[in-house]
C-alpha cells in the first residue's frame, strides 16, 4: 500500500467524493467523513503489481467539493520478479 496525505488548506471543510485510478490494478480507500479546514488525512492506494517487468507510472484522480475540484495523484515505481 502506498499512502497520500491529503490536508484541507481552506477555511471550511472538504469533502473526497471519488478517486478514479488510471488502470484496474490500483484501488484506493476515500475517508468517510470531510477533512477540517487546516486537517488531514491519509489515503490508501493499493497497487496489485501485475503489471509488465519494469518501469510504471500510475496516477490517481481524486474529486473533491472544493476548488480546484479535481487533484492528481502519481506513484512511480518498478516492477521485478
Amino acid at each position: 500500500m502506498i499512502e497520500f496525505e491529503v490536508k484541507n488548506l481552506s477555511d471550511r471543510p472538504l469533502r473526497l467524493i471519488d478517486m478514479k485510478a488510471d488502470c484496474g490494478c490500483t484501488t484506493t480507500e476515500l475517508p468517510d467523513a470531510p477533512i477540517p479546514p487546516g486537517g488531514s488525512v491519509p489515503i490508501g492506494v493499493h497497487f496489485n503489481g501485475r503489471a509488465p517487468l519494469g518501469p510504471i507510472s500510475r496516477t490517481i484522480t481524486l474529486f473533491t467539493d472544493g476548488l480546484p475540484r479535481t487533484y492528481r495523484l502519481t506513484f512511480e515505481g518498478e516492477i521485478v520478479h
